[in-house]
């Protein structure tokens, strides 16, 4: 199943990692691909609702602001995790909101990916720490 929502990206239904997001045409190292709104709170990571917890980002982190944890509108918080991502995110420096950049070339029809275990947005880590830490087995891409 394939749900366009924009001329540049678009939701399909996967086998194995359910939603996912992918690029519906070709993004160049470094281009912008996407600015997620976020909702900042206070709430400590721990004491939110699990579900909750697993779409959260932690804005201390990548935002350099006094809130704790920020949940992303839109595409944000279903961009599937990869060790090896293509997509880099960080604070957009105008709003509240994240800035997705292509961290290499993209090819049309690519699953966009981010890695969750990177705090600070890099795309790759030497750990897999962020799901270790919640206790879900991870699904290599």
């Amino acid at each position: 199943m394939r749900t366009l929502i924009s001329a540049d990206v678009e939701i399909r239904i996967t086998q194995g990692r359910g939603r996912a997001v992918f690029a519906a045409r070709a993004f160049a190292k470094g281009e912008l691909v996407d600015t997620a709104p976020v909702i900042l709170g206070d709430t400590h990571w721990n004491d939110l609702p699990a579900w909750v917890g697993n779409y959260v980002y932690s804005w201390k982190d990548i935002g350099g602001r006094d809130a704790t944890v920020a949940l992303a509108l839109g595409h944000g918080s279903l961009y599937n995790a990869s060790t090896d991502a293509n997509l880099r995110f960080r604070a957009a420096e105008s709003n509240d909101a994240i800035d997705y950049r292509a961290a290499r070339d993209i090819a049309p029809g690519e699953e966009l990916t981010i890695n969750y275990s990177s705090a600070d947005g890099s795309p790759t880590c030497d750990h897999n720490s962020w799901f270790a830490e919640r206790g879900i087995p991870y699904l290599e891409d």
